[in-house]
């Protein structure tokens, strides 16, 4: 479901790539029809051609709202603006804890078919005077399901992510176990500092409940950034050793 959502993401975007404006006489009727039948009340509507499918864009009570249909005529989701207290705690706990003190520009409420919701925010992060548009999609939980980060926001958060303290007694450090060596500038942090790229190749590629994330390191190689991932199976010795870049890429 999840590899499904992701593709969907990928698509979708490509489309809004191709988004282009057009006069309300050349909306198919048909959609015209779904549209009014869909979405009574809406003003001061206007419409973009998005692939193959129809976006209008539209005031309802005074809010901001889309919703996209497809040449048939069928709606197929509405997005509606909002502010951030609209996001669930969890997807406000993340931002807050993941880009503190950065606004939050926009949150889209996003109703799909099958009553499905959504909810998508853009946090705007400042580095060194230049702004750079982070894009964050959450389920109806408020977890996050996919975001879209600029290289240089995810360097920076490797470059400034804070050690996290651990008790020895809790990692019970053994020989095989990475290290943080102070001399290096190694640091040891959480496993939510990792980049997103490192935190989705671990869930899809060790689904197994039972193999947990042990430590996580941030190092250099060659004057670059690297994380160092060590995951351990309940009633294993052994870790597995993984190595990722600065954008969460995997490290053959």
């Amino acid at each position: 479901m999840k590899k499904f959502f992701l593709f969907f993401i990928a698509i979708a975007s490509l489309q809004y790539c191709f988004a282009q404006s057009i006069d309300t006489k050349e909306v198919p009727p048909v959609v015209s029809k779904g549209f009014l039948k869909k979405c009574k009340g809406a003003s001061t509507v206007s419409w973009e051609k998005v692939g193959e499918n129809f976006k209008a864009s539209y005031l309802m009570e005074e809010a901001k709202v889309s919703s996209t249909f497809d040449a048939a005529g069928k709606w197929i989701e509405t997005s509606t603006l909002g502010d951030a207290k609209i996001l669930p705690a969890n997807a406000a706990k993340y931002i807050k804890t993941n880009y503190k003190k950065q606004p939050i520009e926009k949150v889209y409420h996003v109703l799909k078919q099958k009553n499905v919701v959504e909810f998508y925010a853009i946090v705007v992060q400042t580095i060194s005077d230049k702004k750079y548009n982070v894009e964050l999609f959450f389920d109806e939980a408020g977890e996050l399901t996919n975001s879209k980060v600029p290289a240089e926001v995810e360097k920076w958060q490797a470059d400034n992510a804070k050690p996290t303290k651990t008790k020895t007694k809790d990692l019970e450090v053994k020989d095989d176990d990475l290290k943080a060596d102070a001399n290096s500038g190694d640091k040891e942090i959480s496993a939510q500092e990792l980049p997103t790229n490192a935190s989705k190749y671990i869930k899809t590629n060790y689904k197994d409940p039972t193999i947990k994330v042990k430590q996580v390191i941030v190092s250099t190689q060659d004057s670059k950034t690297v994380y160092k991932v060590a995951l351990k199976k309940e009633g294993k010795k052994e870790l597995i050793n993984l190595l990722f870049d600065f954008k969460g890429n995997i490290i053959e």
